[in-house]
């Protein structure tokens, strides 16, 4: 990004921050203070992972409305270290340090990519989100394979449900089903190497999905076992979604919610992850469409 560019979007992102305000075309995040490298990692991915379209910026130096300056300027180390917290793809990242009434305030704005950042937590690979100005986070299950092939996964529809049981003390029940076409080699598709997490604007935590992984064909060569599919071409799947929690009358349903759906495909040593936005549908109440 040219500097002109960047220094026009951090002053932008300060205004609409102390300000309180909204801009549809921004995503900020502020911290008060220089902190660790990985932290920062996650909040940037967190970032990028929730933009859709809008451009992101983390602000240091700056919170609850006020600009405090930085009390540290980060220095190479600091910035290699940044670089290394990140699993899989290292973003570019534009930075600067702009001036606001003597005060220095440290802008970093990601690359706008079409893919999920990953972090780390500790030993965990997660996939980090910004919401209501903090992070979520979705952790997928992994196991140890291996293969000098890449097989890949295409989402090729489905859906999400929710209806409320009417208890003592109401529960929302979550049903879904996506299909899947997946290039893959010999192997298990297990229902333990899969994950779907649920994010919904009007709660405060994700929910997580229990997965069932079914073949949605008779195709040669796809045979179901007890635990997953085992798998000798290219074929479709079906992924059964479910999970109950406490409901929460009080919130209407959003108009779109995110689907991150994780899964282990043979040949690979990490999983697959697709971010899904489903958006409502027009014939039936409280259901979600890829």
């Amino acid at each position: 990004m040219a500097r002109v560019d960047l220094e026009t979007l951090a002053l932008r992102a300060v205004e609409v921050t102390v300000l309180g305000r909204e801009d549809p075309r921004l995503l900020v995040a502020t911290k008060r203070k220089l902190t660790k490298p990985h932290k920062v990692a996650r909040l940037i991915a967190g970032l990028a992972n929730s933009a859709h379209g809008r451009r992101s910026i983390l602000l240091i130096g700056l919170r609850a409305h006020e600009v405090h300056g930085l009390d540290t300027i980060p220095d190479a180390d600091w910035w290699d270290e940044l670089d290394d917290s990140f699993r899989g793809r290292t973003p570019r990242l534009d930075w600067m340090i702009i001036d606001i009434d003597g005060a220095q305030v440290l802008a970093i704005a990601p690359e706008q990519l079409d893919e999920l950042l990953v972090a780390h937590d500790g030993d965990d690979i997660i996939v980090p989100w910004f919401d209501r100005g903090g992070i979520r986070t979705t952790r997928p299950r992994r196991a140890e394979r291996s293969s000098e092939s890449l097989p890949t996964a295409t989402i090729r529809g489905g859906w999400v449900a929710k209806s409320t049981l009417d208890l003592d003390e109401p529960i929302d029940s979550f049903s879904g089903q996506i299909d899947v076409e997946l290039n893959a080699v010999t192997g298990m598709v297990a229902d333990n190497t899969c994950s779907a997490t649920l994010l919904m604007p009007t709660r405060d935590r994700s929910i997580e999905l229990d997965v069932q992984v079914h073949p949605s064909s008779d195709d040669i060569g796809l045979f179901r076992h007890e635990a997953g599919i085992e798998v000798r071409s290219t074929f479709t799947v079906r992924l059964y979604l479910a999970a109950a929690v406490r409901g929460e009358v009080s919130n209407k349903d959003p108009a779109s919610v995110q689907l991150v759906i994780s899964l282990l495909m043979p040949g690979r040593a990490v999983p697959e992850l697709r971010s899904l936005l489903l958006s409502p549908d027009p014939s039936r109440r409280s259901r979600w469409l890829v």
